[in-house]
């Protein structure tokens, strides 16, 4: 099982893809190459509505809670594996909702 870290796609690079879909293939292809950067984006933002206040945001400084970096988790969805960092905070109060902890397979994500 080979896996790589994914990326954010930027907006010219999400169109441009979109636009050279040609068969079913390159749809479930696509499909498969989304779901990382989709669930890291979300863990993201859930991290942030957690906090309070957004990564770099000077708010969060002497908060009393923060980001304390990631754990790496490997995904496991109906269209193979999926390399993503889930993130943690100081407390380690943060429950992830999109994919909660001990849960390496998501079901939903077809």
């Amino acid at each position: 099982m080979q896996t790589t870290k994914s990326r954010y796609l930027s907006y010219d690079e999400y169109q441009n893809k979109v636009a050279n879909l040609k068969t079913a293939a390159d749809v479930t292809t696509f499909a498969k190459d989304l779901i990382a950067p989709t669930s890291q984006a979300m863990l993201e933002a859930e991290m942030a509505e957690h906090l309070g206040y957004k990564k770099y945001e000077a708010k969060g400084k002497n908060s009393g809670n923060s980001r304390n970096g990631h754990s790496e988790k490997l995904l496991r969805t109906s269209f193979g594996y999926a390399p993503i960092d889930v993130p943690r905070d100081r407390n380690a109060e943060f429950v992830p909702q999109i994919i909660p902890k001990y849960n390496t397979t998501q079901h939903n994500m077809t």
